[in-house]
C-alpha cells in the first residue's frame, strides 16, 4: 500500500481542491488529507475559518476519494500537520 499525505487550509473547498485530491490519490492507494484547524488559521494567518472544523471534516470525509481526514493543530508555524504526518508514515 502506498500512502499519500496532503495538507492545506481548504477553508473554502472548491473544484481545484477536488482535482488536487484526485491527482494525489493517483500517486498511491491510500489518501490522507490533513487540514489546518480553525486555531491554526487564526494564530498563523490572522483570519477566522469560514467553517467550524467539524463541518470541514464532514465535507472532506464525504469525498469517496479521501480515505482519512486529520485536523492539523500543531503549534509550529507552517507545520500544523507534523504530528499527523509522523503518525501516518506516508
Amino acid at each position: 500500500m502506498t500512502h499519500v499525505f496532503v495538507s492545506g487550509c481548504y477553508d473554502v473547498l472548491h473544484a481545484g481542491h477536488l482535482q488536487f485530491f484526485k491527482e494525489a490519490k493517483a500517486l498511491g492507494t491510500h489518501l490522507t488529507v490533513n487540514f489546518a484547524s480553525a486555531n491554526v488559521l487564526l494564530n498563523h494567518k490572522q483570519r477566522v475559518s469560514s467553517l467550524p472544523d467539524e463541518h470541514k471534516q464532514a465535507l472532506l470525509e464525504a469525498m469517496e476519494i479521501i480515505d482519512e481526514v486529520c485536523i492539523g493543530d500543531d503549534p509550529d508555524l507552517g507545520l500544523d500537520f507534523k504530528s499527523n504526518f509522523l503518525r501516518t508514515k506516508p
